[in-house]
């Protein structure tokens, strides 16, 4: 349970709960692009029905903003021809921000300098923790304000029609209450807040997390995963619910019939995404104590993930599953399947250099242990 506390902890003070400060709500009309020079693409204009526009605040000096741009990259291609523009702006000079884009391969979207900060203070305000991300929809209000890395639900849901923007709207009130409430210490509130905020948004994140704190303190996680399963059953494609489930059920030593039961639950949900199935096989490759990992079914979970890739999945998504992939061979005894798999994903991780480094870096594990498993395996 140690791992799970800490994960929710970080998860709280990481952002969870960072005040809302920004000049600009959600529902207002989204104010005007007075940037001081665009350094890539551009002039963007928010004009009224015919783009979505995420307007991003970021910085050259930022860890956590550099680490969006590949997604940002991407959600702009998926986007594109249903009319998403994205812009990241940063309030640094003309000539940082030039010199940081040029070293870029993967900031395929619009840049812009705002020297004076004047676009800064209209859609932040206050607000000082970057990244932020705006969503702009096509009346030119603001749909959605948030972590960047947060939007792929959102987007998903703007662009099928299924976006309520009236819920968003009580969202970001209720969780103004809850803030305030849990500044009181009035648990009973919090608690009512949350089921609130979890009646509209299954996956909220601050709600989920308050409510799992509430049930670790008092040692009630049997009612923690009666919840997550209620939950589950209200949003059935939200693997969040199944991975925090089975967290909770290794961690508090469930029995074992129970683990593989949520496991087979997983496979079936999840049999045609491959990404989440290779999120769960590092899940069940995990163990807290030594013998609590389940390779067999992590390997399982790759194999149905290798044969459901999609035609036009990215190189460098398909890559990290074949090292996913390879890791599971590697952790049943073979060897020479796991170098052979390895030797595939650092194909596909050719155009990413964290990527790439990280899967060459294994494959010369595997090499290593090859060798020793020859020398000493006599």
């Amino acid at each position: 349970m140690k791992k799970i506390t800490l994960l929710i902890i970080a998860l709280i003070f990481c952002g969870a709960f960072a005040a809302r400060l920004q000049a600009v709500e959600v529902g207002q009309p989204a104010p005007k692009l007075t940037v001081s020079k665009w350094i890539k693409g551009g002039p963007v204009k928010l004009a009224k029905g015919k783009n979505y526009y995420i307007v991003e605040f970021w910085a050259t000096w930022c860890g956590p903003c550099r680490s969006t741009i590949p997604h940002l990259s991407e959600l702009q291609k998926k986007y594109a021809g249903k009319g998403l523009v994205v812009v990241g702006i940063s309030g640094e000079s003309v000539d940082k921000i030039q010199k940081f884009v040029a070293a870029q391969k993967d900031m395929d979207y619009n840049v812009a300098a705002d020297k004076d900060r004047a676009t800064d203070r209209a859609y932040m305000g206050k607000r000082s923790s970057i990244p932020t991300a705006f969503l702009v929809g096509k009346d030119g209000k603001v749909l959605w304000i948030g972590h960047p890395m947060a939007l792929d639900p959102v987007l998903e849901k703007v662009f099928a029609g299924k976006f309520n923007a009236e819920n968003y709207k009580k969202l970001t009130s209720l969780e103004s209450q809850l803030k305030k409430a849990m500044r009181g210490n009035d648990i009973n509130k919090v608690t009512a807040l949350c089921d609130k905020i979890l009646a509209l948004d299954p996956v909220n994140q601050t709600a989920l997390n308050v409510r799992l704190v509430l049930y670790q303190k008092n040692n009630q996680m049997g009612k923690a995963l009666v919840m997550l399963e209620t939950l589950a059953k209200r949003a059935p494609q939200e693997e969040a619910l199944y991975f925090l489930r089975l967290r909770i059920l290794r961690g508090i030593g469930r029995p074992e019939k129970e683990v593989k039961a949520l496991a087979d639950e997983i496979l079936k949900q999840f049999a045609k995404k491959p990404l989440v199935l290779s999120s769960f096989a590092m899940i069940m490759l995990d163990g807290a104590k030594v013998g609590e990992a389940y390779p067999g079914y992590a390997l399982r979970a790759m194999l149905l993930a290798k044969k459901n890739f999609p035609a036009d999945m990215d190189s460098l998504k398909k890559g990290a599953a074949m090292n996913t992939l390879a890791m599971c061979y590697f952790n049943i005894g073979l060897i020479d399947k796991a170098m052979e798999i390895e030797k595939q994903a650092v194909k596909l991780t050719a155009k990413g250099k964290r990527e790439n480094e990280q899967t060459v870096q294994l494959l010369k594990y595997y090499q290593k242990v090859k060798a020793l498993n020859k020398q000493y395996g006599k």
